[in-house]
């Protein structure tokens, strides 16, 4: 049996709006992303043909015990799909996961672990790579989905459906370094969507400023902000104060709450100065998990 060795890279949200609700409940967003070096290994193996017991998943690394190794895990969902409406009798697979980025941080952890296998599937099956990307992931196993099949820097719009490459200016790009730190409790993404107020009358049609003047900068970022931050903020107050914290640490261009939290992230273009906030996140009260990485290169 072959082994594929992948990384599954973590998902920022540099902004995040919520700009309306569809009929079925769903909201409509528009974020602006980027991906980390923070990664999961997703160590993929695919029997020879003929073979067609699924053997499941191995799990190691961080949070490993809030994380289903049954078929309500999105990495064998989305292995189930594929068996199902595009790959009949997939053969037989085992995947070890390890996990680095934890779950409920609004760092798409799970949906780039998913992302990384439908990625290896569509590489082995090349003959069906169009039909395994244009799957609509987005409805299947939620909106991070797309983007991290992706894994560039973009703007991801709708309930996930619609993402397209952005460009950032010198200043965003400038801002390599990335600290991370999420408070002792997660949050889910239902719970933090259930408690957004949205008004009535949202014009589905406004789309985020940066999507129609590029490049895109540190202020138009900060203007745009996390909607979903108060909601957040409501069910983890400890997000208000870590955020707070990191705006204030020396040599931060920009902190603010990723997706639906709870993680908060700071932006540094100067690395002794982001490893001196990373020092000081580590003993802070509220503090559970510290990382600091960079982003990925556009």
């Amino acid at each position: 049996m072959s082994q594929n060795f992948n990384l599954a890279n973590a998902k920022l949200n540099l902004s995040l709006k919520v700009v309306g609700k569809r009929s079925d409940g769903y909201h409509l967003l528009e974020s602006l992303v980027v991906f980390l070096r923070l990664a999961d290994d997703v160590e993929i193996g695919l029997a020879n043909k003929g073979c067609h017991q699924a053997d499941g998943m191995h799990l190691y690394g961080i949070n490993t015990k809030s994380i289903p190794n049954n078929d309500k895990n999105i990495v064998l969902r989305a292995l189930a799909i594929i068996n199902r409406d595009i790959l009949k009798n997939l053969p037989k697979y085992t995947i070890s996961l390890t996990k680095r980025i934890p779950s409920g941080a609004g760092l798409g952890g799970g949906s780039a672990d998913a992302a990384t296998v439908i990625k290896a599937v569509a590489k082995k099956y090349s003959q069906h790579s169009n039909t395994l990307f244009d799957y609509p992931w987005h409805q299947k196993l939620g909106a991070d989905v797309p983007v991290c099949l992706q894994r560039r820097d973009c703007i991801m719009r709708g309930v996930g459906e619609t993402v397209m490459p952005v460009t950032y200016a010198q200043d965003v790009r400038k801002a390599q370094h990335v600290l991370l730190v999420m408070p002792k409790q997660s949050l889910s993404t239902e719970a933090v969507f259930a408690r957004h107020a949205m008004a009535n009358n949202l014009d589905t049609d406004v789309g985020c400023p940066g999507s129609k003047v590029e490049p895109i900068n540190l202020d138009g970022i900060k203007s745009l902000g996390n909607d979903l931050y108060p909601s957040a903020v409501a069910l983890c107050p400890e997000i208000a104060k870590l955020c707070q914290d990191m705006q204030g640490a020396e040599g931060c261009c920009y902190a603010s709450m990723s997706g639906s939290g709870s993680s908060v992230f700071g932006l540094f273009d100067s690395l002794p100065l982001a490893y001196q906030a990373y020092r000081h996140m580590i003993d802070h009260p509220d503090g559970h998990w510290v990382c600091l990485t960079r982003k990925l290169d556009p």
